[in-house]
């Protein structure tokens, strides 16, 4: 490989590596701005905002756990309600 090209590649490189670098701290300063920005009634809008009307398929936490059919059973009983037909 001649010398000037070995020299034209590593510029290269240099040149690609100080493009990330300069990348990297743009966005870790738009991170920060963003992030000092943020409080709870701001997270809270933007969850709203983005939800679709539909609950998760699991709620709760700490292993107490409610599924989706456990929503439609009566308290201190397991049995789901029973739909009625009208006449």
């Amino acid at each position: 490989m001649a010398q000037g090209e070995a020299e034209s590649i590593r510029l290269r490189a240099l040149a690609d590596a100080e493009a990330i670098r300069v990348k990297a701290d743009a966005q870790a300063g738009a991170n920060k701005k963003i992030s000092e920005s943020l409080d709870q009634n701001v997270i809270s809008w933007q969850a709203l905002q983005n939800w679709s009307g539909n609950y998760p398929l699991v709620l709760g936490s700490s292993g107490n756990y409610i599924l989706p059919g456990d929503l439609f059973t009566t308290s201190g009983s397991n049995a789901s309600p029973v739909p009625t037909t009208t006449p």
